[in-house]
């Protein structure tokens, strides 16, 4: 087994001891030879400009397809007291394999023992730096149950460094970046999420927010109501936070004007249009606010109007 890591500062997050020492490669060295050692079996550690390159000098062959799919499946209906035990035992089994820790993670979060999730997915990057759905979940954990923007942040922009194409891990960083109050940033990443993936309202919803807060009414309510047409029926809290965005900026559009400028034009064109005179009256016997009456043989188009009270 061969196991590639970039020879960067990310490196020594994952390998902490090393970072303390000054980023000493010898004590680098030691940790990683340490944790991929399997009982008499040292791996041997390399390193160039770029790359650490870890190899394992044994092969574990043992299927263990259905037990880990059972885990999954236990997982998807929240069974996670059912699933845990059967990954621990894949795990001890062989734990070399990046998305055993990552479930377990998975499963600990849920059960909110976030420190131990932490550490499990701290091995599942290990095993596979390059595991995005481990990167995400670590950001996620940071973002929402550690409260932690920032690192939150580091952990998202590792997924985009390694996956420019990755429209959650854009629309994080811009949901951490509107939390932290970068809003102006924030609408950057939340863009760059939508032109990748055009279909999650979560990042509508956050482009429609970011704009709200900036006091600018026409694009936050241009995607609030695409984020209406995504959520219906699907998300109801995305579409009722969608829904109160829309209201209160035709609440503050409708307090600055009574519609009257409106009329004003579109008289003005049917006018031009018809070559007819055009008279307003009020009328308040009618039953709705307006009403158009077009006479053509009088010549006369009249609109009529109920007061509004």
């Amino acid at each position: 087994m061969t196991i590639i890591h970039p020879f960067d500062n990310f490196l020594f997050e994952l390998f902490p001891k090393a970072d303390k020492a000054r980023k000493d490669i010898q004590i680098l060295t030691q940790e990683i030879e340490l944790y991929y050692s399997w009982g008499d079996i040292k791996p041997v550690v390399t390193f160039t400009d770029q790359l650490v390159t870890i190899q394992i000098d044994h092969d574990l062959i043992e299927n263990q397809s259905k037990d880990f799919q059972k885990v999954i499946a236990l997982c998807e209906k929240g069974k996670y007291n059912e699933a845990k035990p059967i990954l621990l035992r894949l795990i001890k089994t062989n734990h070399t394999i990046s998305e055993y820790h990552r479930v377990l993670g998975q499963i600990l979060s849920e059960q909110g023992d976030h420190q131990e999730a932490i550490n499990s997915l701290i091995d599942a990057l290990k095993w596979n730096p390059k595991n995005e759905p481990a990167l995400i979940m670590m950001g996620n954990i940071f973002f929402r149950n550690l409260k932690d923007s920032e690192t939150a942040i580091t952990y998202f922009k590792e997924v985009v460094a390694r996956n420019p194409q990755n429209a959650l891990a854009y629309n994080n960083i811009g949901s951490a970046l509107l939390q932290m109050g970068k809003v102006e940033e924030s609408i950057e990443y939340l863009e760059s999420a939508w032109v990748i993936d055009k279909t999650f309202p979560n990042t509508t919803y956050g482009l429609a927010y970011a704009y709200d807060i900036l006091g600018s009414n026409r694009p936050a309510f241009e995607w609030a109501t695409q984020c209406l047409k995504q959520s219906a029926g699907k998300h109801k809290q995305l579409y009722a936070l969608s829904l109160d965005i829309v209201s209160k900026i035709l609440k503050a559009i409708t307090a600055k004007s009574d519609g009257s400028n409106i009329f004003e034009e579109f008289k003005d064109y049917l006018q031009r249009r018809t070559g007819l005179e055009i008279k307003d009256t009020e009328d308040n016997t009618i039953s709705t606010t307006a009403k158009l009456e077009i006479g053509e043989y009088y010549n006369r188009i009249i609109p009529k109007f109920c007061e509004v009270i």
